[in-house]
Order: C-alpha cells, then sequence, then structure tokens
C-alpha cells in the first residue's frame, strides 16, 4: 500500500504568517488558525503534516497578543500621566494672584482696573 506524499498544513502556515506579520487581528487570527491546524493534523496525521510550524504559529501569536496588550496598557497609563489640564492651574494662578493683590498697596480687584500702572497690572494678571 502506497500513501500519497503528506502535505504542509495551509492553517498552519497561514497562523504562522499572520503570528509575523499581524499585529493585533492578526496575532489573534494566528493562534486561532494554530488551533485548527493542530486538530486538523490530529484528525489526519498521515495526510497532513505541520505540527511545529502550528505551534510556532500559536506561541508567536500568544506575544504579539501579550505585547500588544502591555504597549496599550502603557500608552492608557501615560496618556493619563502627562495629560494636563490648562484650565485648572491657570485659573487657580490668578485667583492667588489677585487675592495677594487686592487691597495691597492702594490696587484695585482686576474687575475695576482702569487705566495708568493698573492697566499694566491688568494686562499681566490676563497673561
Amino acid at each position: 500500500m502506497v500513501l500519497p506524499p503528506r502535505r504542509t498544513s495551509g492553517l498552519a502556515i497561514g497562523s504562522l504568517i499572520c503570528a509575523i506579520f499581524g499585529w493585533g487581528p492578526g496575532s489573534i487570527a494566528a493562534v486561532i488558525l494554530g488551533h485548527v491546524a493542530l486538530r486538523q493534523i490530529r484528525r489526519d496525521p498521515l495526510r497532513v503534516k505541520g505540527k511545529g510550524v502550528a505551534k510556532a504559529g500559536i506561541v508567536l501569536g500568544w506575544v504579539g497578543i501579550v505585547a500588544l496588550t502591555v504597549m496599550i496598557w502603557l500608552g492608557v497609563h501615560f496618556r493619563k500621566m502627562f495629560e494636563e489640564h490648562p484650565q485648572r492651574p491657570q485659573a487657580r494662578e490668578v485667583h492667588l494672584i489677585t487675592a495677594g493683590l487686592v487691597g495691597h498697596r492702594g490696587i484695585s480687584p482686576p474687575h475695576a482696573l482702569m487705566g495708568g500702572q493698573s492697566a499694566s497690572v491688568a494686562a499681566a494678571l490676563r497673561w
């Protein structure tokens, strides 16, 4: 009895290609294709080969998924860390400056400033 030559599973090759070239959805596809290829190889080992290729696709797919998850987590973490709210600090600084100037050396509150030296102080406060 002569058996036909074994062929490498196309799903196993697809799994490895998705794992190498695809980030995110490609890595997920690599894991799925690799598991389906392993099932196909287990069911018909005399016709289909490629167990190592399928396992490599699964491992690299999981590495890609973990790497993508870590990058997303770091991106969210650093975005929150470096995110600035320019409205709040400016309002607080102006409030602290005006609180110190009101009634000090005869300077009026900012809303009452009109001309002369008072106008330059108002301009400095607006800046």
